[in-house]
């Protein structure tokens, strides 16, 4: 006589409705392949002097509530004022609080690799005001605006408006 289903639990129902379970036979598996650890990404300026790779910078230290911008000759002022306005979708974001200058650095330029790989057209990059900064300027914020400038993926770069981090964010637009 079979057993009352309203009185069985879920699983035993499941179980029932199943049946036999028979385990798959393992030896036609292929091992996964161990890939070499990625190479580190070139980093653009050495961190102890604020120097580019191809000589000594002209970047300007600034302070953390200071606006940054950043335009290459090719972009237009209605863009470039487009962009401070914050009027682009922003199609990525990255976020340096907490990190080393060594590993901000390296971030960095693994994300903006990335966007180009995605052809993303604009993205957002908190570098935040350098309020635990123990130096007198913001390392990140000074770093990172230096990093983009440098960078030839990157048309032109701005501090965000108020509701997207204010001088503690830059909007950076690509090629």
């Amino acid at each position: 006589m079979p057993e009352d289903k309203s009185k069985l639990s879920d699983s035993a129902l499941f179980r029932q409705s199943i049946g036999e379970i028979k385990p798959l036979v393992d030896n036609n598996r292929i091992k996964p392949i161990k890939k070499a650890p990625p190479k580190a990404p070139k980093v653009f300026f050495d961190s102890s002097d604020f120097q580019t790779t191809t000589g000594p910078s002209t970047y300007q230290l600034v302070e953390g509530t200071e606006v940054i911008s950043f335009a290459q000759p090719s972009v237009n002022k209605k863009t470039l004022k487009s962009l401070k306005k914050g009027h682009f979708i922003i199609e990525d974001s990255l976020d340096l609080h907490g990190l080393t200058l060594v590993k901000a650095q390296q971030t960095l330029t693994t994300f903006l690799a990335e966007q180009q790989q995605f052809s993303h057209r604009v993205a957002i990059v908190i570098h935040g005001k350098g309020h635990g900064s123990d130096k007198q300027y913001p390392v990140l914020k000074n770093a990172v605006a230096e990093m983009l400038m440098n960078n030839p993926l990157v048309l032109a770069y701005t501090s965000a408006q108020p509701k997207d981090g204010g001088t503690g964010a830059v909007y950076v637009l690509f090629k």
